[in-house]
C-alpha cells in the first residue's frame, strides 16, 4: 500500500471543523498539499482532538455537478482512546439530547454488533458508532439537506 504524498493537516479540537461543512476548496484555505485528489472525492487528512483525546480523521469534499467547485461534504473521526459511553457523554453536553441511539445485530463485515447515537444541531447531523470487534469509535458528520 503507498503512503499518502499529502500532509497532514493539525486540526486542534477536530469538532471545530464542523464550520467547515459547505465551504469551497478555495475557502479551506488549505494548499494543494493538504489535498488528497486522487478519489473521486478530494479529502484531507487531520489529526487533532476530540474532547481531550487523540483522533485522527478527514474531511471529505465533493462536486455536486459534473466538474462543478468541490465543497466539503462531510467529516469523518476516529479515536482508539475514547469508549462509546464517554463519547456519548460528552456529545451530550456539547449538543443536547440525541435524536436516536439504535444497535444493530452482529454483522461481521461491520466489525460485530453495531451500535450507533445520533444527534441533530444547527443543521448538522452528527453520528457516533461502535462495534463490538473495532477499538475504536468513529464519528461522522454532515449536512442536514433542507435545514
Amino acid at each position: 500500500m503507498e503512503e499518502s504524498k499529502n500532509k497532514t493537516y493539525e486540526a486542534g479540537d477536530v469538532l471545530g471543523l464542523t464550520e467547515l461543512l459547505g465551504k469551497s476548496e478555495a475557502e479551506l484555505g488549505l494548499g494543494k498539499e493538504y489535498i488528497n485528489d486522487s478519489l473521486p472525492s478530494r479529502t484531507v487528512e487531520f489529526t487533532g482532538q476530540l474532547f481531550g483525546a487523540k483522533a485522527n480523521g478527514s474531511i471529505n469534499m465533493r462536486s455536486e455537478t459534473s466538474g462543478g467547485e468541490c465543497k466539503v461534504h462531510s467529516l469523518y473521526i476516529f479515536s482508539h482512546e475514547l469508549g462509546y459511553d464517554d463519547c456519548k457523554e460528552k456529545l451530550i453536553e456539547k449538543y443536547g439530547s440525541f435524536e436516536y441511539e439504535n444497535e444493530e445485530p452482529y454483522v461481521e463485515s461491520l466489525g460485530g454488533c453495531v451500535t450507533t447515537c445520533v444527534f441533530k444541531s444547527n443543521g448538522k447531523r452528527i453520528k457516533l458508532e461502535s462495534a463490538s470487534e473495532r477499538d475504536y469509535i468513529y464519528i461522522s458528520i454532515d449536512e442536514i439537506s433542507g435545514e
